[in-house]
């Protein structure tokens, strides 16, 4: 089981819509796949404000200089590429004009499992059958 500390963007733009990237586990292709807001794991002596913005530039290319909050926090449990974690996550909000992501940042890890992104406003969010994490994402920006 690892266990680590990520950090999260909740990034909206002039219209109100949330940018959420769309990923699978590339260990099981068979298996649904999920839409979810840009972040992840912290490096060593990395603030959770510093990894939000660091993730946001490498997974989508927008260089922010600040991210509000944190706004939010939990404890998510999962299951991606063969490992299992416990991840404390941190979500903070963002505000850019619409954008098509840049994917050059990506890890190759990222490359393998992620396959888009999509900006979604609240009330697609509502009516969607789609996975979205977190799970209360309507909620947070509701």
């Amino acid at each position: 089981m690892t266990v680590r500390e990520a950090a999260r963007v909740i990034l909206r733009d002039e219209q109100g819509r949330v940018l959420l990237l769309h990923g699978s586990d590339p260990e099981h292709p068979e298996q649904p796949s999920w839409w979810f807001t840009p972040g992840g794991g912290l490096k060593p002596r990395e603030t959770p404000e510093q990894a939000a913005r660091r993730e946001l530039r490498e997974e989508t290319g927008l260089d922010l200089e600040h991210v509000d909050g944190p706004v939010y926090e939990h404890v998510q449990s999962f299951s991606f590429a063969g490992r299992d974690y416990v991840q404390h996550e941190q979500f903070f909000t963002a505000s850019a004009h619409a954008f098509d992501i840049q994917t050059n940042g990506w890890t190759s890890i990222e490359r393998r499992s992620l396959s888009g992104a999509r900006w979604w406003s609240v009330q697609e969010l509502r009516d969607s059958p789609e996975t979205v994490y977190p799970v209360n994402l309507v909620d947070l920006i509701a």
